[in-house]
């Protein structure tokens, strides 16, 4: 049976997978699971390829709204409670997964080349934010950043049993308590309402200690401002192959701006060259057109 690929989907990204989703089987699994409001379940039910899973009912007595009332005990503002939420729908989906692995996927990120689902491999980036390993440091004392790389990459393969294992010894924490409950009294009163937690660097970080030689690391390339000069329902045949050139995958941010003379500008001349000059051109659009305001 295909690897089974998960997606945590907010209705609004919903309608960017579902534009998308030949895409994600034919270069990564046909075997689909998405986790959302029961308000998509209808819409999930006509793809036999789909398992979709009510959020509120993944494990018990955690909800959207378990979550927020846990975050506003200590801080007023609940604003990221989605953002908690998601993570540890994705890391709870470990505790009913019959397989041995799982892919979790972003819905807003679309691939562009064949993904290696046989292997466990550790697609990384650069992001760093010291955030997540203080309340990495909180849950296992032992453990602290030791790559150069981030583990955030819109991806994750995930090994049940290490997720599991992971989960037992948070949980361990405070046995009167959820694991997601522990990770949340980790993160500091300020950033509850900030970025504290990230499931991807605490389970990468967790393995590369415990478990060197499981995963091999690559490097992942993907364009990240895709919101910003494309839309989802954009990517034709002649761009897709003017990207692939670059990036593994495409992402589309709902925090980011469209901007139009961008999008047109790439669109204009990324048939005549790749996206590093194209890019370059722009810029250099930019900064002429500043300096003869400024003349």
């Amino acid at each position: 049976m295909s690897i089974p690929l998960l997606f945590v989907c907010s209705e609004k990204d919903f309608i960017k997978f579902q534009t998308h989703i030949e895409k994600y089987k034919e270069l990564i699994s046909d075997n689909i699971i998405v986790i959302g409001k029961a308000s998509l379940h209808e819409l999930c039910s006509k793809d036999k390829c789909i398992t979709f899973y009510d959020e509120d009912k993944i494990m018990p007595g955690l909800s959207y709204k378990s979550v927020k009332d846990i975050i506003k005990q200590r801080n007023p503002n609940p604003s990221r409670t989605g953002w908690y939420f998601q993570q540890f729908l994705k890391m709870a989906y470990a505790l009913i997964c019959e397989e041995p692995n799982y892919l979790i996927w972003d819905a807003d990120t679309i691939p562009l080349k064949k993904y290696d689902t046989e292997k466990l491999n550790f697609d990384v980036k650069t992001e760093y934010r010291k955030a997540y390993f203080d309340t990495i440091n909180k849950l296992f004392p032992e453990l602290s950043k030791m790559n150069k790389f981030s583990f955030i990459a819109e991806h994750m393969m995930i090994d049940v049993s290490v997720m599991k294992e992971m989960i037992n010894k948070i949980q361990t924490i405070d046995n009167t308590k959820s694991f997601w409950i522990n990770i949340l009294e980790c993160v500091s009163d300020d950033e509850l309402s900030g970025a504290g937690f990230s499931e991807f660097e605490t389970y990468g970080t967790y393995t590369s200690n415990y478990y060197p030689d499981l995963y091999k690391v690559k490097k992942w390339h993907s364009l990240r401002d895709g919101n910003n000069w494309l839309t989802y329902d954009m990517i034709d045949v002649r761009l897709e192959k003017w990207l692939v050139k670059k990036f593994d995958a495409v992402s589309f941010d709902n925090w980011q701006d469209f901007d139009q003379k961008k999008s047109d500008f790439y669109l204009k001349y990324s048939k005549y060259f790749p996206y590093d000059v194209t890019v370059f051109l722009f810029r250099l659009q930019r900064k002429v057109k500043k300096l003869l305001k400024k003349s």
